[in-house]
């Protein structure tokens, strides 16, 4: 008879997940480990062994991305209640909890992964925390800013596999509530920024159009990160496009005043400056680009 067992230590930290059968009275261990992917950078998903699962309840994805925010960590159901069931009272939330992590853990180990150990308060996900892909994506960001003064290259590379990990919004698919917003918020800019990070360290190796690929979409849509616009004006005059970085300003000035009562913070006004008379230096202007501020008007 076959069966998954998860060895953990006391206080839930992750141990592998290995397969174990029963033999003449003794559990051996067949060192055949589960690949388990939880991904939440876009629809909240399982895959284990590369097989997708299919969860239908919104309510049970967001229990789901809870305890995957928390792996290997105890959640109270306490917490669990307050986060997805606010509104309803104590015994009718307990319910639907249990219930909820009922269906969901059939869901995981009808597919062998016994990965939801419970407790007496709560809850834990056992699970490494690299197969997380919002942890993954973290830990490459994390390792960008390390290594873009001795390494830009290597940070480069490293910006651009963290990127990929994103398949949409943040927590796709699941029911609002408060911890999943603010924590959807947080990675979104996390994102933005090693967007601009990314975009940083292109135009330092002088690849204009590809650092533009990154530019162009946030400067329509997050028109607030003023950085954003410092590095696209660069980018345009480092093309040769000196008219268009220049217009590019203008407008800026035009909606800065108009929308927000501002003018452009003095590092851009700089880079306006510098292109105005055709200062090469722009393209160096280390000011802005080694600069961790990522310069956000709201």
């Amino acid at each position: 008879i076959s069966f998954h067992q998860t060895l953990e230590n006391e206080d839930c930290r992750y141990s592998s997940i290995v397969n174990i059968y029963y033999q003449k009275g003794r559990l051996l261990p067949t060192n055949k480990y589960l690949d388990i992917r939880i991904h939440l950078l876009g629809p909240v998903e399982v895959l284990i062994n590369g097989r997708l699962l299919e969860i239908k309840s919104r309510k049970a994805k967001s229990l789901l991305a809870i305890l995957a925010l928390n792996a290997n960590k105890l959640v109270s159901t306490s917490r669990l209640i307050q986060e997805l069931w606010p509104s309803e009272d104590e015994a009718k939330s307990k319910n639907a909890c249990h219930a909820t992590i009922s269906r969901l853990r059939r869901i995981l180990e009808k597919n062998n992964g016994n990965i939801i150990k419970t407790y007496a308060d709560g809850y834990c996900l056992s699970i490494r925390s690299d197969g997380i892909d919002s942890y993954s994506f973290e830990t490459g960001f994390y390792n960008v800013e390390t290594l873009r003064e001795k390494n830009p290259n290597k940070a480069r590379l490293a910006a651009e596999s963290a990127l990929t990990l994103w398949q949409g919004h943040a927590f796709d698919g699941v029911d609002s509530c408060p911890v999943l917003e603010a924590e959807r918020t947080h990675l979104q800019e996390q994102r933005i920024n090693l967007q601009i990070i990314l975009a940083s360290l292109l135009i330092k190796e002088r690849k204009y159009v590809e650092a533009n690929r990154w530019l162009v979409p946030l400067i329509k849509t997050h028109f607030e990160w003023e950085k954003v616009h410092g590095l696209y004006m660069i980018s345009l005059y480092g093309q040769g496009r000196q008219l268009e970085a220049l217009e590019h300003y203008r407008n800026l000035v035009k909606r800065l005043r108009e929308e927000f009562g501002l003018q452009p913070l003095e590092e851009i006004s700089q880079i306006h400056s510098k292109i105005l008379v055709h200062d090469m230096r722009v393209l160096d202007f280390n000011t802005l680009l080694e600069s961790n501020n990522p310069y956000k008007i709201l």
